[in-house]
């Protein structure tokens, strides 16, 4: 992740991007919970939904990698495929967590 480029990018100090990055942590931390849910209550709505969120906001921050995953529980969420969406909130949770040390390792 390169705070550097991206503040550029948004017309950001770097520190601002930091800070909303670290938010962006915090947040989708207490979204994933909720795609397990989701899954479990057979809630393709919320899985959606909560896919929509993630995505909007990781491709926002230009975090292309967990924008993809979540895209893809998203899209099946659509199309009311309930499939465990175990992996992918893994990779997204180990993805948040290689993101926070890089984020942690420029204060």
């Amino acid at each position: 992740m390169d705070i550097t480029n991206i503040a550029e990018e948004l017309g950001l100090e770097e520190e601002d991007v930091r800070r909303l990055v670290l938010t962006f942590l915090e947040s989708t931390e207490g979204d994933l919970p909720q795609l397990s849910r989701a899954f479990a209550e057979g809630d393709a709505e919320k899985m959606r939904a909560v896919a929509h969120h993630i995505k909007g906001a990781a491709a926002n921050l230009e975090l292309n990698r967990i924008a993809a995953t979540a895209k893809l529980v998203e899209d099946k969420a659509r199309r009311g495929v309930l499939e465990d969406p175990a992996a992918h909130v893994q990779m997204i949770h180990d993805r948040l967590e290689s993101i926070r040390t890089q984020v942690s390792a420029k204060e």
